[in-house]
């Protein structure tokens, strides 16, 4: 981490937006990122605050999904580059976006946001990646947005989920991906009683939040809530 900052002050970012030198993605550019409306989901529905509604409940462990952005153009490109081209300090506005998502549904849900953010989780962690992907990236790019998030909103970030080696999931349809996810993470602390914010790059399926819930609620979360930079259709 302290050769990547010296590298980026003798040589630094382009702003992936526009070019500009000092940030992948300047001020500039951040502001032409859509925020999306919010809605369960599940079924898709708009709704006030980005809960899963009623009559989905029953159908997924995470009480509420939060997507920055479509997966596309500049949020498409900036988050590849964090995942496969080292670039750390692409985590900053990343996790920028994902708190500011974040923010707007405790807002919504009637909460309030900065310090008071506890009022809808008390923790922030993260989906964790294999020992082998981590060795070979060299760090967990969802760590770093959910620490990003979790300084943004002033919460508590810890570590909650180990992963083991398995299949990587990019292009699979939902049942495989289902199949690759069940048994592959575990528990690394109890965590009862406590409402998780659970942090990831980008939501496909969902799939993997799903499962990571079931094993935080299975440690003891009261509630799972689960926070994106984006969402693919793919």
């Amino acid at each position: 981490m302290i050769i990547q900052k010296i590298v980026e002050f003798f040589a630094p970012a382009e702003c992936l937006g526009c070019g500009l030198r000092g940030n992948f993605i300047c001020k500039t550019c951040v502001k032409t990122v859509d925020k999306l409306p919010r809605r369960c989901f599940v079924c898709r529905e708009k709704n006030n605050d980005g809960a899963v509604c009623e009559r989905c409940r029953i159908k997924t462990p995470l009480s509420s999904l939060a997507v920055a952005a479509d997966y596309e153009g500049l949020v498409r490109e900036a988050t590849l580059t964090l995942k496969n081209k080292r670039a750390r300090s692409v985590a900053e506005p990343l996790g920028d976006l994902i708190a500011g998502a974040v923010a707007r549904e405790i807002a919504a849900a009637g909460g309030a946001t900065g310090a008071a953010a506890g009022s809808a989780v008390d923790l922030v962690s993260w989906a964790p990646v294999s020992p082998a992907r981590r060795r070979e990236r060299g760090y967990n790019q969802a760590e770093l947005l959910g620490r990003r998030v979790a300084r943004r909103i002033r919460l508590p970030a810890a570590e909650a989920l180990g992963r083991v080696n398995s299949p990587h999931q990019t292009g699979a349809p939902r049942a495989q991906r289902l199949t690759q996810v069940a048994g592959a993470f575990y528990a690394t602390r109890r965590l009862d009683g406590l409402r998780v914010l659970l942090v990831d790059d980008v939501a496909t399926t969902a799939a993997t939040l799903e499962e990571c819930a079931r094993v935080l609620l299975a440690a003891g979360a009261a509630e799972v809530h689960a926070a994106v930079v984006a969402r693919s259709q793919n």
